[in-house]
């Protein structure tokens, strides 16, 4: 009835506090970033012997089910976040799926896959529905991988995309702030009202794919994405799913080294290498890149502004098992 959303935001206070307590109880004590070190790990799937669920049948929520990455080829279900090189992916993994003879021999889709960036390879694309994405989920013979990005510096690259001048020109800011443009003091005030955000670039890392928060045990690939490690974690993906290691290596090199989106003179050599054609609509694309971690001592110039994020996002850390954070700057790092 009229008064179902007031229930909604109950369930998700009881939700957030329960997360809440057992991140800040049940974990290990606290880790400090000092300066711009990166943060402590979460969840690698590769320390658990046990491999990913195959059992009970997973229910997804229909909450952003495009961003799962369907590579049908080499039977790979990829979940993408936002601010978690989402532009990379999404041009990674078309750039792949144009490298293999299925799809380069198929006049239409590689016409399709060749055009644009965004949203070529989703479920609907390929015709899957929520019903076969949850049979996809524990069928053994699919990779279900996903990357994630510690709640804070997450948060930070979104605002600073979105809602800073001389970053994207979107309307992601007005929606979820009221303003093209607005105070880190008041965004922050924003997360600490339920409910969360639902626009994409500011919602919960664990809303995604249909609900990460209840799906994540049935993911074979869990790793967190940084500058650093992500060349390795995708060329192991890769390398886990099949794909010839010359083309891994184009892939990795070209694209994920880089860390940029598709466009420019670096996708036409790259293109020219694999023997793939772009459309014109390649040249138009940026990387998105805000080099979040370069400045969370000046956004973060006080415990109570991180706190206010990590209790905002207090799901994703517990979904990840990241463990909170205390932050200490020098004068030096807050001011710059």
């Amino acid at each position: 009835g009229k008064d179902a959303h007031k229930y909604d935001d109950a369930f998700f206070e009881i939700q957030k506090a329960i997360r809440y307590y057992l991140d800040r109880n049940v974990k290990s004590s606290t880790s400090q970033l000092v300066g711009n070190q990166d943060f402590d790990s979460g969840i690698s799937r590769d320390e658990l012997p046990n491999g990913p669920k195959t059992s009970p049948h997973p229910q997804l929520t229909g909450r952003l089910l495009q961003r799962f990455i369907v590579v049908p080829e080499v039977k790979l279900l990829f979940c993408y976040v936002e601010k978690v090189g989402c532009s990379m992916f999404n041009h990674l993994f078309r750039m792949l799926r144009l490298s293999l003879p299925e799809v380069s021999r198929n006049s239409t889709e590689a016409m399709f896959q060749s055009n644009f960036t965004w949203f070529r390879n989703g479920p609907k694309h390929h015709g899957i529905t929520k019903i076969q994405l949850e049979k996809l989920m524990i069928d053994p013979a699919w990779t279900k991988a996903v990357l994630y990005r510690d709640p804070v510096t997450r948060f930070l690259s979104a605002f600073r995309s979105k809602c800073e001048r001389g970053h994207d020109v979107t309307l992601d800011c007005i929606r979820v702030f009221g303003k093209r443009y607005v105070d880190f003091e008041e965004a922050l005030a924003r997360m600490t009202k339920s409910p969360m955000p639902m626009n994409p670039h500011f919602a919960p890392a664990s809303d995604f794919c249909g609900g990460l928060g209840a799906t994540l045990d049935y993911y074979d690939v869990v790793h967190e994405l940084t500058a650093e490690t992500a060349p390795q974690h995708v060329e192991a993906l890769l390398n886990k799913v099949g794909v010839e290691p010359k083309l891994t290596n184009s892939l990795v090199n070209d694209i994920v080294r880089t860390r940029g989106a598709a466009g420019g003179d670096k996708d036409k050599q790259l293109a020219a290498k694999l023997g793939i054609e772009l459309g014109v609509a390649n040249t138009q694309s940026k990387s998105h890149n805000t080099g979040a971690n370069q400045y969370l001592c000046k956004y973060f110039d006080t415990q109570e502004k991180l706190t206010a994020i990590t209790d905002a996002y207090a799901m994703d850390y517990a979904t990840f098992e990241i463990k909170p954070r205390n932050i200490t700057c020098s004068v030096s790092e807050r001011i710059r």
